[in-house]
């Protein structure tokens, strides 16, 4: 179109305009003013194809820049308006023609870096000096790349300084060239010298190292990606959208894939993926390739840091002034004075402009270091914090198996102590009730009764013992009970003294026992409850004293009862006098080891707190330990008018039948000594269906039931009375263990009247027997008549066979003659059941006293 404009014989200034161009192509075939009309509408058109896609692209740019610097996306529809602006105020102010000095510096710094693209895509990939694909991806690529970078700067250099005439005027002519064939030598020249390292990160550490030779790609050697195959889109972690995997990356920080866009942003991960990657490394890497330390290393990379800063403003300002200078010599009139004028002017600006550029390069500097310091120790934080995190989730599952093995442990144990206390309550109910038989026997010879009362006061302490084991068990379920009751104060303090003097003499230890005049006979509290306290007090004591003594003082003023007990043992430090009364907290001396669970205190304290007293502990490391207990102990009218307690003789009116029902035969024979001298008519059985088949023969007037038997329990037993033989007699429930004063079978409940836990006491019996059936007790020996022995009605002729054959140890024989006599003699029929319950043992020693305490 230009030649055709010249050749029409138009000037060359309109030839060289596009306008003209257009205008003269369209009127050789249109009317002038269509042509014109047409051109208008065609220049439009062309200048917002190219102003607006320009300024898109523009925001491109702007935008990937500003997201590897910042880690932020400013959006393009910001930097789309920013373009637009530039333009329209370029337009405005008429500065296009102080363009053009620009352009060119411009147009020397663009060839050349076309010219590096070109050397590394067309030279450098079919030598193999750089990697076959292209990469985008921040995270698989250097900061800094000495081949694109290195020779876009030496053929920008090369090219400005031949425009400059200082090489003369031949190169000034040819400096487009200059910058366009120095990078086309210099980019391969810079790969072979670096051996290629600084195209792609090692992922494997980030560290620098030569990148596997690939064949290369005809669609990457132009740069075009790769066709993602169907259906291998991924989704993004942190922005959840799906990716094709040549725009997503591994990031360790977040443990998952992300896309190329999100790992640009990403400003909290400290560029992990890519360590040597980062300009800051690469300067730390080339300082310790010249042998600096480390407070070079971080001088030269504050100041090079600096530099760059500062360097970044004066390419920004300069340009900028340069262009106004040649605006304002442009439009101001020429002459030499106005262009020294102007010249001076944009002088003072610039050098001012220098200084406020060094003072916010350095600002920027020394936040950017601060920023730094505060990420490294975010991240420092952090990492910590993860730390902890994960090792409180491997505490906490190692908690959770610890309290589930605690938990298993625990009801084991529960089991355990239920079971134990069974087998320990069984032969003691033996013990302890005999104790007490024999000790109300007036047989017995007075220099025995003393060690009776012993036997009975070490059971019942036996008894407190069990009871505390069960006590754990209580204290964990929170079922604890106290039951106030009248109690023999002095007793209970006499009873601790005995049995802990004795302890104290075997370690060679004294006791010291002080009990005020004052101290009255009986009060009103849980009896059981105030042994096991003072059990625990005493027993601590004297186990932890070696050598000294122990006092056990006791004082009484007002209701109020204090219990004094100090030793000379080895002391508590005061920082654990308050741990000493948690579970399972024992002082322990490696050299002198004391056995002990730890709960005896926190039993006592959760005992005295229940009883509304109080526990204080005064003690030092080698001075020994005071323990003062204070209790509300009302007096009761037993202190002051105490009737000594009288044996039972019998009772008056009928003669009572009692059901006796124990697979044990000791507890029977003991049942049987115990009530038999009473005048009561016993009637044993070793099983449920043994008892409901002697209920089916004769209906007692009291059932004594164990609940703990082989087959059918005492529950189900008290059931089927109640419920197939409508039995209205009175039924006690007896039980070695404690724990279970009801069923656990709902259908079994509430058929008995009362529950007495073993060892059984006596009197407690007695006296519940008395409410039950109504009974009026003999107590005088004098009135009470003399109950004759069953043998009584058997014939002696019959007696002697007996005798006979109990001599010899002839059971068959002993069977035979019960089973004559109970044929002959209806009348002894009470005496042959008795004589067969003790054959059915083999206690033939039972059956002989039965047969003599019927011959005269």
């Amino acid at each position: 179109l230009a030649v055709m404009l010249f050749s029409a014989g138009a000037p060359a200034t309109e030839a060289v305009e596009p306008t003209q161009m257009y205008l003269a192509a369209y009127s050789l075939v249109l009317s002038p003013e269509v042509a014109l009309a047409v051109t208008g509408l065609f220049v439009i058109l062309s200048q917002l194809k190219i102003n607006v896609t320009n300024a898109y692209a523009g925001s491109i740019a702007w935008s990937n820049f500003f997201c590897r610097l910042t880690h932020s996306h400013p959006g393009r529809v910001v930097w789309l308006v920013f373009n637009v602006a530039i333009a329209l105020l370029i337009m405005q102010f008429g500065v296009y023609g102080a363009l053009e000095a620009t352009l060119t510096i411009y147009g020397h710094v663009a060839t050349a870096w076309i010219a590096a693209i070109t050397a590394d895509l067309v030279i450098n990939k079919p030598l193999r000096l750089s990697p076959p694909g292209i990469e985008f991806r921040r995270a698989h690529l250097y900061d800094f790349n000495p081949v694109g970078i290195g020779a876009t700067l030496l053929g920008t250099l090369a090219g400005l300084v031949a425009y400059a005439g200082i090489l003369g005027a031949g190169p000034a002519a040819y400096s487009s060239f200059i910058a366009l064939g120095l990078p086309l030598v210099a980019a391969p020249l810079i790969a072979f010298a670096t051996g290629g390292r600084y195209y792609l990160v090692d992922r494997a550490g980030g560290a620098p190292g030569p990148e596997p030779q690939r064949a290369p790609d005809p669609e990457q050697m132009t740069g075009a990606a790769p066709s993602p195959a169907k259906g291998t889109e991924t989704p993004c972690a942190i922005c959840e959208h799906h990716f094709d995997p040549e725009d997503m990356t591994h990031c360790p920080f977040h443990a998952s894939p992300i896309c190329s866009l999100c790992c640009s942003l990403e400003a909290r991960c400290q560029d992990m993926c890519r360590p040597h990657a980062t300009t800051r490394a690469m300067g730390a890497g080339l300082a310790d390739r010249l042998r600096a330390d480390a407070h070079t290393r971080q001088i030269v990379a504050r100041y090079a840091t600096l530099l760059a800063v500062f360097g970044s403003f004066m390419l920004i300002i300069g340009p900028i002034l340069l262009l106004g200078y040649g605006q304002a010599v442009l439009t101001v009139p020429a002459g030499p004075s106005a262009t020294e004028a102007i010249a001076n002017s944009f002088w003072l600006v610039f050098g001012l402009l220098v200084m406020v550029a060094g003072v916010l390069a350095w600002l920027y500097t020394l936040a950017g270091e601060s920023r730094q310091r505060a990420d490294e120790e975010r991240e420092h934080q952090t990492q910590r914090l993860m730390a902890e995190i994960r090792a409180h989730q491997r505490t906490d599952a190692e908690l959770l198996r610890a309290k589930e093995q605690a938990e298993a442990a625990n009801q084991a144990k529960s089991r355990y102590v239920a079971g134990i206390s069974h087998e320990l309550r069984t032969p003691l109910n033996a013990i302890l009730g005999y104790a007490q038989l024999l000790e109300h026997d007036p047989t017995i010879p007075t220099p025995r009764q003393p060690a009776l009362r012993v036997i009975r006061r070490s059971s019942e302490h036996l008894a407190d013992l069990i009871e505390t084991l069960l006590d754990i068990s209580k204290i964990e379920a929170g079922k604890l009970e106290i039951r106030r009751s009248d109690c023999g104060l002095r007793d209970v303090i006499e009873q601790m003294a005995a049995t802990f003097s004795r302890e104290a003499h075997e370690k060679s230890l004294a006791f010291r026992l002080q009990v005020e005049p004052r101290v009255p006979e009986h009060v009103h509290t849980d009896a059981r409850r105030l042994r096991q306290i003072l059990m625990n007090l005493l027993s601590n004591a004297v186990r932890y004293t070696d050598r000294g003594e122990v006092s056990f003082v006791i004082r009484f003023r007002s209701d109020t009862a204090t219990f004094i007990v100090s030793d000379t043992g080895r002391g508590i430090p005061p920082e654990a006098h308050e741990r000493i009364f948690e579970p399972f907290v024992r002082l322990q001396d490696p050299t002198n080891p004391v056995p002990g669970t730890g709960l005896g205190l926190t039993i006592s304290k959760l005992l005295v707190d229940l009883l509304g007293g109080d526990l204080h502990l005064a003690s030092q490391p080698g001075a020994g330990s005071t323990f003062t207990l204070r209790l509300m102990l009302p007096i009761t009218r037993s202190a002051t008018a105490q009737v000594p307690p009288r044996r039972y003789y019998g009772y008056r009116g009928p003669r009572r039948t009692v059901l006796v029902v124990d697979d044990h035969a000791d507890h029977r024979t003991l049942i049987e000594d115990a009530l038999r001298p009473l005048g009561f008519d016993l009637v044993f059985a070793e099983s449920g269906e043994a008892a409901l088949a002697s209920v089916r023969a004769r209906a007692p007037d009291l059932a004594l039931l164990d609940v703990s038997m082989p087959g059918m329990d005492g529950w189900t037993l008290a059931a089927r009375l109640r419920r197939d033989f409508a039995l209205s007699a009175p039924i006690i429930m007896l039980s070695a263990l404690a724990v279970e004063q009801q069923s656990t079978n709902p259908a079994a409940a509430g058929h008995h009247d009362d529950f007495i836990s073993k060892p059984i006491d006596i009197e407690v019996l007695l006296r519940r027997m008395e409410v039950l059936l109504r009974l009026d007790w003999i107590r005088d020996e004098a009135a009470a008549a003399p109950i004759a022995p069953l043998a009584s009605v058997v014939p002696e002729e019959d007696l002697a066979t007996l005798l006979a054959a109990l001599s010899i140890g002839h059971v068959r024989g002993v069977a035979r003659a019960l089973d004559e006599l109970a044929r002959a003699r209806p009348e002894a029929r009470e005496f042959v059941g008795a004589a067969r319950e003790r054959l059915d043992r083999l206690d033939l020693a039972g059956v002989e006293r039965l047969v003599r305490d019927g011959r005269p």
